[in-house]
């Protein structure tokens, strides 16, 4: 019995990899052909005028945005944080586990998580 299951097994993964590879090669081999593939110029120099010049980012005026950013996203996690604690302590969760508590708290997560990422830049 083992050995018939052991054949069937082999029988059916073969036919799972080889079944794909027959449809790929019953195509017509016109639309196997790969595109053109448009060259990306390597420096500013070989543009020749194929777009507009932009100006490279300011990485000061970056880092003040962030800095802006930051400081939003902290009031804010402060605010989520309290209204959680007040959560809390409103609650019993030894019986109860509020669905807005843990709802809270994932967005507490997640702007602690777009934080630290804004740091990190």
């Amino acid at each position: 019995m083992d050995g018939n299951r052991r054949s069937i097994m082999v029988l059916i993964g073969s036919l799972a990899i080889a079944a794909p590879m027959g449809l790929f090669a019953a195509q017509d081999p016109e639309q196997m052909q790969p595109t053109p593939k448009r060259q990306i110029p390597s420096s500013p120099t070989d543009q020749q005028g194929s777009g507009p010049d932009f100006p490279a980012p300011d990485p000061k005026a970056i880092l003040q945005h962030n800095q802006q950013q930051i400081k939003k996203d902290v009031e804010k996690l402060y605010t989520l944080a309290s209204k959680l604690k007040a959560q809390v302590e409103e609650t019993d969760s030894t019986s109860v586990l509020s669905l807005s508590l843990v709802e809270s708290t994932k967005q507490i997560e997640n702007l602690a998580k777009q934080i630290r990422s804004l740091a990190v830049d």
